[in-house]
């Protein structure tokens, strides 16, 4: 069983990005549908890069960019919509 730890909203990027390039599972909600989604994730992921420049900002919306390894693209998800965070053997559950 996972050690379950309550995070605050604004630990989300630190906790995502001292995951490194290790895999990690965020739960989150969609900005677009409200739908809640669970993604198995990775950053720092250069294999499918196709060269070019992003249209926006990530840190500008609030996004975190990543390798979705279940349909194998780059998605994005909101630091905002995220409920938990499964990373170092641990699970983070995100206060509001």
């Amino acid at each position: 069983m996972l050690e379950v730890i309550q995070v605050g909203r604004n630990e989300v990027p630190r906790i995502v990005a001292d995951c490194g390039h290790r895999f990690f599972t965020v739960r989150f909600v969609k900005r677009t549908t409200g739908e809640e989604r669970t993604m198995n994730c990775r950053r720092m992921v250069r294999k499918h890069l196709r060269g070019g420049e992003s249209a926006y900002n990530f840190d500008e919306r609030k996004l975190v960019s990543v390798f979705d390894v279940q349909r194998g693209g780059y998605r994005c998800f909101p630091i905002a919509g995220v409920r938990e965070l499964r990373a170092h053997g641990k699970r983070y559950e995100v206060r509001s």
